[in-house]
């Protein structure tokens, strides 16, 4: 279990040791911190809704990537909201969240897809 003194209040998962991860940070700290969320999103939307949100949100971040997409406008975010609200049903908003928490960490573990 996470040291409770090092974690995040808001979430209670570990925290990062640098403010930014641009400014560094452990590649092994993050990932334990994924491993971390990995699990609680797999509690919180079981594995086959899990599976379903991390391959939507992943191809979705990848692709915008590949198209240089930095920001996104108010009708953007409506849309993903809609279609992950489509995907998983209402009361998922918060373990979604999580999951896009989740591609960040591994995305700034790994340096990248």
């Amino acid at each position: 279990a996470p040291d409770a003194s090092k974690a995040r209040p808001d979430t209670g998962l570990p925290s990062p040791t640098s403010p930014s991860p641009l400014a560094g940070g452990s590649k092994d700290l993050w990932n334990k911190r994924a491993a971390a969320i990995r699990q609680r999103c797999e509690k919180e939307l079981g594995h086959q809704l899990f599976q379903q949100v991390y391959t939507y949100l992943k191809a979705r971040m990848v692709e915008q990537r590949q198209m240089g997409v930095v920001s996104h406008s108010d009708d953007e975010e409506s849309s993903l909201s809609q279609q992950l609200h489509a995907l998983t049903g209402p009361g998922y908003e918060d373990a979604c969240f999580l999951v896009d928490q989740l591609l960040f960490c591994e995305h700034t573990a790994n340096g990248g897809w």
